[in-house]
């Protein structure tokens, strides 16, 4: 509550703690992207090499995008997409942490599978 050292008075909040059973992960896609993405889509999260994926659920899908500059130098249109993970991660995480997010935007139980070689 305070970024600094200061006198504080009694009662004066100093510091939230959040409940890290109850995380969530902020994804930043690209705005095109976003559109295909529909609340309740599956979600994986890769923690890093040699851990387990965190299934998880795209939570919201926020209004408004942002204009974020690429590692090319190329200002793109990002949206946010809030994720909540479906079971208990398997490593401690918390704030700022990176996970990779792979997210299922179609699932077909019938379709014909071919050989990229056929």
């Amino acid at each position: 509550h305070h970024e600094s050292a200061t006198a504080v008075p009694a009662g004066e909040a100093l510091m939230e703690i959040a409940d890290t059973a109850h995380l969530e992960a902020v994804i930043d896609v690209l705005s095109g992207d976003a559109l295909r993405v529909k609340p309740g889509a599956a979600v994986r999260l890769a923690l890093g090499s040699g851990l387990p994926e965190l299934p998880g659920r795209v939570e919201r899908i926020e209004p408004v995008a942002f204009t974020k500059v690429s590692a090319l130098g190329i200002e793109e249109q990002r949206v946010n997409l809030i994720v909540a993970p479906t079971a208990a991660a398997p490593v401690a995480l918390g704030d700022g942490y990176r996970v990779d997010a792979r997210i299922t935007l179609d699932v077909r139980d019938d379709a014909l599978l071919v050989p990229t070689g056929a």
